[in-house]
């Protein structure tokens, strides 16, 4: 499965993540890279964001990295929308940002 996500502000595109959901012999993991205007890439060319599937329920897909320093929560919250909540440290302190999606038809 693969997705994109482009994040807009004053009608310009600030960044982009691509992402890609994939079976390995360990189970689904996700995978994501993440892009500055002029899809210049943010991280190394080797380097890409893992996060293997730790848990899946009706509804619910958690993901999170191996280190254990992040984790992505993905909630179907209804019908027609999906919840995601990104975990992370920040300034010492873990902090979690939501991002509501709605389908539009």
């Amino acid at each position: 499965m693969v997705g994109t996500f482009r994040f807009v502000k004053d009608g310009k595109g600030q960044f982009y993540e691509l992402m890609l959901i994939e079976q390995t012999t360990d189970g689904p993991v996700l995978r994501l890279r993440h892009f500055n205007a002029g899809l210049i890439a943010w991280e190394d060319k080797a380097r890409v964001y893992s996060y293997p599937l730790v848990e899946c329920r009706h509804g619910i897909a958690i993901f999170e990295r191996e280190d254990k320093k992040s984790r992505l929560t993905y909630s179907r919250t209804s019908r027609d929308s999906l919840s995601v909540v990104l975990e992370e440290p920040s300034d010492g302190k873990q902090r979690s940002e939501n991002f509501n999606f709605r389908l539009v038809e």
